[in-house]
């Protein structure tokens, strides 16, 4: 079962997607994305 806070919000719609050949870069790219530069690279990416 999903959680109860995301299950109103369905349909997903997939924006972006970035694959990693190893779950160590995966995370490293993840803690990059929620840093103060990521989440400044993430506005400008997705202006809308």
């Amino acid at each position: 079962m999903g959680s109860v806070d995301t299950k109103s919000r369905r349909p997903w719609e997939l924006i972006y997607f970035e694959e990693f050949k190893t779950r160590t870069e995966a995370m490293k790219r993840e803690d990059f994305l929620k840093s103060g530069q990521g989440r400044k690279w993430l506005d400008e990416k997705f202006k809308k």
